[in-house]
């Protein structure tokens, strides 16, 4: 049986692994492949979108490129910890509304979205759901939990209903 997969964020580290990794499968027929800009593949294996993980609309119409299309997997790779602008906060004096706001656009409502918009194209027999954006080999898993405990749980919280009304697994993936 052919395998179609969604990757949000594939241009990060952890998006164009799971890319390289479904590039492998043979059971993988086509990998949809989506980040801020469209990348150029040479394999026929994957299609390339845009998408704005911060616009409802940009995600709504990311999603309607694959009408008519099932989705075995999708990947939720987006996401961010600190940028050229803001670096982790280390003590609750570094915390701002401006970087709060960003964080939790990026992490909590941008993913959930994706599954408001994307839950209904998966294969309800073979589907699952994946969001992760964390690396067990270096400090950022630690430091994402330390700094934003409640910003994970409330993924999870945001996430997991949309998973379970449609019967999915759904899981956190750690790169190795």
């Amino acid at each position: 049986m052919s395998k179609n997969i969604a990757i949000i964020g594939s241009s990060g580290a952890i998006g164009n692994a799971f890319v390289e990794h479904y590039l492998k499968d043979n059971a993988v027929e086509k990998i949809f492949s989506f980040s801020r800009s469209v990348n150029s593949h040479t394999s026929k294996k994957i299609y390339s979108f845009d998408i704005d993980i911060e616009s409802q609309e940009s995600i709504e119409k990311a999603a309607s490129y694959l009408e008519g299309c099932y989705l075995d997997r999708v990947i939720i790779a987006s996401g961010v910890l600190h940028t050229e602008s803001f670096g982790p906060e280390k003590s609750i004096k570094d915390l701002n509304y401006e970087t709060l706001s960003k964080v939790y656009s990026v992490n909590t409502i941008g993913p959930a979205l994706v599954g408001k918009y994307f839950l209904p194209l998966l294969n309800k027999e073979t589907a699952i759901l994946l969001y992760g954006n964390l690396s067990k080999n270096d400090e950022e898993l630690f430091r994402a939990l330390a700094i934003s405990p409640l910003l994970f749980l409330e993924l999870v919280s945001l996430m997991l209903p949309f998973a379970l009304s449609l019967g999915l697994p759904f899981g956190f993936s750690l790169a190795e």
